[in-house]
């Protein structure tokens, strides 16, 4: 089956670890590898090298998440983004930005509008009502 005939989703998966939620997408994140990235990201860096070997949707997608204050780490797979944020930070306050973050490389890679995106979440909070905030330039 053809990325093009893959229903745009993504599946939002709390983990045991209350410090780390898992997102699935219903399209491709990386080229078949898995990629550990922790900040800062530095051009030239083993991360950097890692990111732009698994694609350009790995690289973008990574090099904006692990941007958001708060995030410690994140972890880039072919269908999956797992990130883990320091003790001190709230999901609420993140997770509008990661899913920002998800939508906008949803829209690069699949080339089409996001009105056709279903955001499901399991056990934590359920995004499929959600909209972009113009003020603080955030998906909720």
């Amino acid at each position: 089956m053809s990325q093009s005939c893959i229903k745009p989703r993504v599946v939002v998966e709390t983990c045991p670890n209350p410090n780390s939620r898992i997102y699935h997408t219903g399209f491709q994140v990386s080229g078949g590898t898995i990629v550990s990235v922790h900040p800062p990201l530095r051009q030239g860096s083993y991360e950097w090298k890692e990111l732009h070997d698994a694609g350009d949707v790995a690289f973008r997608l990574a090099a904006g998440v692990i941007e958001i204050g708060g995030v410690a780490s994140l972890y880039v797979k072919p269908y999956e983004l797992t990130v883990v944020k320091g003790p001190a930070f709230d999901w609420e306050d993140l997770e509008p930005q990661i899913i920002g973050k998800l939508l906008a490389a949803y829209n690069q890679t699949m080339e089409t509008d996001l009105s056709g995106l279903e955001i499901h979440s399991v056990g934590c909070q359920d995004y499929s009502q959600s909209g972009f905030d113009e003020r603080t330039e955030t998906w909720w």
